[in-house]
């Protein structure tokens, strides 16, 4: 039911078996959220799309690790050029690294 509700892009949110005595809520035993996850009945295109999502999800990681790195490469180059004209609680504050990071440069 979940992956025929993808289909026609509808949201299973819940199956009821109701008899004369009781009822059973597949919600109520969580059995939604463990067949949501499961790959059984997922048509092959929305697998594709699911790993697609999950290598960008990695390369924008990936990414924003290089930036972060690049940018702590290009505070550092900043704070040693401004060593002669501020001090360096100055540069911590202009750079963004902290007056311990610029210790350890001894500038």
């Amino acid at each position: 039911m979940i992956q025929s509700g993808r289909l026609v892009k509808t949201t299973v949110i819940d199956h009821l078996i109701i008899t004369t005595k009781s009822y059973l809520s597949f919600a109520d035993i969580g059995l939604p959220e463990e067949l949501e996850k499961s790959t059984k009945y997922v048509p092959p295109y929305i697998l594709e799309e699911r790993i697609r999502k999950e290598e960008r999800k990695i390369r924008k990681e990936e990414i924003t690790k290089v930036r972060k790195k690049e940018g702590v490469k290009k505070a550092i180059e900043i704070a040693k050029n401004l060593t002669d004209v501020l001090d360096i609680e100055t540069i911590s504050i202009k750079t963004g690294l902290s007056v311990k990071e610029l210790e350890k440069l001894r500038l």
